[in-house]
């Protein structure tokens, strides 16, 4: 393929209508048993247009997705490389050199090697398809009492108050809003803030239908990032939510406790505690509004 030809008149345009080469032998990918997909591209591109593509790619607007790959609109991507084409010269894409800039001095076009990765669709209009869940899981072990209980055979526990381990289930989630631009960063944290402490009232769509009261709103992370260009700093948000999940199964159904349920040992049961002025231990709200 020769590429000493004038990039207008290339065939291939990227969506910001930078002209660029696919070179022989991509794309390439890999798909596993997980369903995970993966892809790599390579262009040639003119050296001047690197600065162009790059934004292009990792648009410093908020909710705005990464460039996708051509044809595959759940492609989006993840890294970019490059490098001076042909080998044997050295670059400046970005213009650090002032001098005589012919194909003799510096490379006059880049080779450039895009990873993709398969995700969700994004949609600007929709803040909540760029938010990135994960989950781990980890239990918590509750001391019960004896007082109400009794031995399966029907024998009385004869020890005085018998302590009782329970190991109960907990998952810890973790929102992450990976690319926000700094003029955004004190609203996201205002809202975020204002449901810190609170338990959901209504069941979490964004974490699977999880029920209400189960879920905890924890805290945050906060990574400070910055943007290419010399644009204003940004950051990455994490919402930690935890989710307590104390399960009764009979034969009427099955009954799901949450954070703000106790073992009251003179019932043998899990109840909610009312504080002085009639409020729970934990104020619920709407947590999908995080979202």
């Amino acid at each position: 393929m020769s590429i000493y030809l004038n990039p207008s008149e290339w065939n291939l345009k990227t969506d910001g209508g930078i002209p660029y080469k696919l070179m022989n032998g991509y794309p390439t990918g890999s798909i596993d048993d997980e369903g995970s997909f993966t892809t790599t591209e390579a262009y040639i591109m003119e050296a001047s247009s690197l600065s162009a593509f790059i934004t292009e790619s990792f648009s410093p607007t908020v909710y705005t997705p990464t460039r996708h790959m051509p044809g595959q609109s759940y492609n989006y991507t993840r890294s970019i490389s490059f490098e001076p084409f042909p080998e044997g010269l050295p670059g400046d894409p970005f213009g650090a050199h002032v001098g005589i800039h012919d194909e003799n001095t510096f490379a006059q076009f880049v080779k450039v090697t895009i990873q993709y990765k398969q995700g969700e669709e994004q949609d600007g209009a929709d803040p909540s398809t760029f938010v990135e869940i994960a989950a781990d899981a980890s239990v918590e072990v509750l001391v019960t009492s004896s007082e109400a209980m009794k031995w399966e055979s029907g024998q009385p526990i004869i020890e005085v108050d018998l302590p009782i381990g329970h190991l109960c289930p907990m998952t810890e989630w973790t929102a992450r809003w990976p690319r926000i631009p700094q003029t955004y960063i004190n609203t996201i944290a205002a809202r975020l803030r204002q449901y810190m402490g609170c338990i959901n009232s209504t069941p979490m769509t964004k974490l699977y239908g999880a029920e209400a009261g189960t879920i905890l709103f924890s805290g945050l992370s906060f990574q400070q990032a910055f943007i290419y260009g010399g644009g204003p700093a940004g950051a990455s948000i994490e919402a930690k939510l935890l989710e307590k999940r104390l399960v009764k199964r009979t034969e009427a159904g099955t009954t799901v406790y949450g954070h703000n349920h106790y073992y009251n040992k003179k019932t043998g049961l899990y109840e909610r505690i009312k504080k002085t002025d009639g409020s729970f231990i934990y104020p619920e709200a709407n947590l999908n509004l995080l979202f």
